[in-house]
C-alpha cells in the first residue's frame, strides 16, 4: 500500500470515527441496525474504523494485502509501551475517542513524514 493510500486510509478511519462514534469490545456496535441503520453507519472500533476506510464490512475480520495503517498504528502504540494488539490497545476500560483519534492523528503524521517504521 503507498505512502498516498496509507494516509488516506487513516484518514478515513479518522472519519468514520467522527461520523459513526466509537466503540470498544467488538467491530462494530450492531444495535443500532434493528432501527434500521446501515451496519456502515453503526459505530465501530478502530480495526471497525478501518475496514470502513479501506471499502469492506466494518466486522470483516479478514485483514489482507492492506495491513500498512494497522502496522503504523502497532508500531505507535508499541513505542509507548503497550505490547498487545491494536484491538487490544482499543478495547482498554479507560481509553477514550479522543485517545483514538489522537492516535490516528499521529499515525497519519507519521506516514507522511516516512517515519513509520
Amino acid at each position: 500500500m503507498s505512502v498516498s493510500t496509507t494516509t488516506a486510509v487513516l484518514r478515513e478511519a479518522k472519519a468514520v470515527l467522527e461520523r459513526n462514534g466509537w466503540f470498544q469490545g467488538e467491530y462494530v456496535d450492531r444495535r443500532p441496525e434493528f432501527d434500521g441503520v446501515a451496519l456502515r453507519e453503526c459505530p465501530v472500533c478502530l480495526l471497525g474504523a478501518l475496514n470502513v476506510a479501506a471499502g469492506r464490512e466494518a466486522d470483516d475480520i479478514g485483514m489482507r494485502d492492506d495491513l500498512r495503517p494497522l502496522d503504523v498504528l502497532q508500531t505507535l502504540i508499541r513505542r509507548r509501551g503497550f505490547r498487545r494488539p491494536v484491538h487490544a490497545w482499543n478495547d482498554v476500560k479507560d481509553r477514550t475517542v479522543d485517545d483514538v483519534l489522537a492516535l490516528l492523528d499521529e499515525a497519519i503524521e507519521l506516514v507522511e513524514a516516512g517515519d513509520a517504521r
